[in-house]
């Protein structure tokens, strides 16, 4: 029995609404994720860090340049912050989830967020229910705000998403910023160009780095 043979990796993505950047969030093996740049204009990949935990990919969100990303998620062991809690909201320079901002959370209700521009983050919580920013962690250049209806709907980048069933046997659906239909099925990236198939990248041959005891 080959028991090296892996399992395609799981592929999220987050889209800046005025700059040709994605955030790829590759998820594999269980509770890994490396989050990933992609500029679609150049095709331009920057491979970045490998995380230990799991983030929600529909609680995250890119500012319209593609600066700053925010993203829910719990560290399944700790890394960043020093004391242990369930979960957290953070803001981070892609292709890093190290937090320039945190908020703690007891709970996944809520969590994570959208950027209404550049400078202005609205969080997934109703009026009155935000928690505190860590005190390691205080957001700086931008304003924070409760999102009036506690979850960004529809989400900013909801343009860049199709539904699967658009095109045959994919696990996901869009187009870049160039309007070109995109896809991914069983861990590899495509484009369809004339019809044809173009591969942009197969995500499955990367590695997380051992887990330190």
């Amino acid at each position: 029995m080959d028991i090296t043979r892996k399992t395609p990796c799981r592929l999220d993505f987050v889209f800046a609404a005025s700059a040709p950047v994605v955030v790829i969030l590759r998820r594999g093996p269980s509770r890994r994720v490396r989050m990933v740049v992609w500029h679609t204009k150049t095709d331009h990949f920057v491979d970045g860090e490998w995380w230990h935990g799991r983030i929600y990919a529909d609680k995250c969100g890119l500012s319209p340049d593609g600066r700053l990303f925010v993203y829910f998620g719990y560290q399944w062991a700790p890394r960043y912050v020093p004391e242990g809690f369930f979960a957290f909201t953070a803001v981070s320079r892609p292709p890093m989830f190290k937090p320039m901002a945190l908020w703690p959370a007891d709970s996944t209700w809520g969590g994570g967020g959208c950027f209404a521009d550049n400078g202005r983050l609205s969080l997934n919580y109703g009026e009155g229910a935000m928690p505190d920013a860590h005190p390691l962690f205080r957001p700086q250049g931008f304003q924070v705000q409760a999102y009036p209806g506690m979850y960004c709907s529809p989400a900013p980048d909801a343009a860049f998403r199709f539904n699967p069933d658009e095109y045959p046997g994919a696990e996901w659906v869009g187009k870049d910023h160039q309007g070109r239909l995109v896809f991914y099925r069983a861990g590899i990236l495509y484009r369809l160009l004339s019809n044809k198939e173009v591969l942009v990248r197969d995500f499955n041959p990367d590695v997380p780095p051992p887990i330190a005891a």
